[in-house]
Formats: structure tokens, C-alpha cells, sequence
């Protein structure tokens, strides 16, 4: 009941925490992947971690690690340390093709996600 009445009163973000955990509301990886990857292409950093982690551990499909290495990354780089504690063991599940790629991929989310902020405190 607490978390329901909190997931009203403060918005998305708890409600992604309640959505991914099925507390006060009905459990959904699918729903929470959608609310992660919002909020992480935003420069979320904390949701660029569950993303990534609901990828590389297949908590919504099938395991992904190429895709999850491009959500980790850039919250590494923005200083979350758990970033920094899954990347090496992405990095042993990719070749050297798709690790390139995923560098790639995550070079140009961190910029759009840099864009998206400055725009937000423009609007301020």
C-alpha cells in the first residue's frame, strides 16, 4: 500500500521501481524496460544500469550484452561505479566487432542524452 500510494504521489520514477519489482502495481519486465530506457535516454544514469542489466541478464527477452554494454557505458563514463563493475564482464561476451559497435552506439546516446539535458535546462 505505501509503495502504491508513493508511486502516486512522486511520479515516474518510483512507479519504474514498482512496475520492475510488482509492488503495488502488476509485475512487467516489458513496461519496466519501456519506463528504464526513457528516463536513460534522458542521461538517467541509475536507469541506464537497470537497463543495461535487464539486457545482459535477458529479464526482458532474450540476453543482449552488446545492447547492454551501450546503456552501461555512458554511466560508467558519467561516474556511477556500478557501470564500471559490469562492463568488464560485457566486454568478455562480445568479439571485437561488436564491442566497437556498442562503443559507438553508446558514444552517440551519451551526446543525444547531453542534448536532451542541456534542453531541459534551457527550459528552466
Amino acid at each position: 500500500m505505501w509503495l502504491r500510494n508513493r508511486a502516486t504521489r512522486s511520479g515516474k520514477t518510483t512507479s519504474r521501481i514498482c512496475t520492475c519489482a510488482g509492488e503495488g502495481v502488476a509485475q512487467s519486465a516489458t513496461l519496466a524496460l519501456q519506463w528504464f530506457e526513457r528516463a536513460a535516454e534522458q542521461g538517467n544514469s541509475g536507469a541506464q544500469i537497470k537497463l543495461g542489466y535487464m539486457l545482459a541478464s535477458g529479464r526482458a527477452g532474450n540476453p543482449d550484452p552488446e545492447t547492454a554494454y551501450v546503456w552501461i557505458l555512458p554511466a560508467s563514463l558519467s561516474g556511477d561505479a556500478r557501470g564500471d563493475w559490469y562492463l568488464p564482464s560485457l566486454e568478455k561476451q562480445l568479439d571485437a566487432e561488436q564491442l566497437t559497435r556498442a562503443k559507438e552506439r553508446a558514444q552517440a546516446l551519451r551526446e543525444k542524452s547531453q542534448h536532451a539535458i542541456l534542453e531541459l535546462a534551457f527550459l528552466r
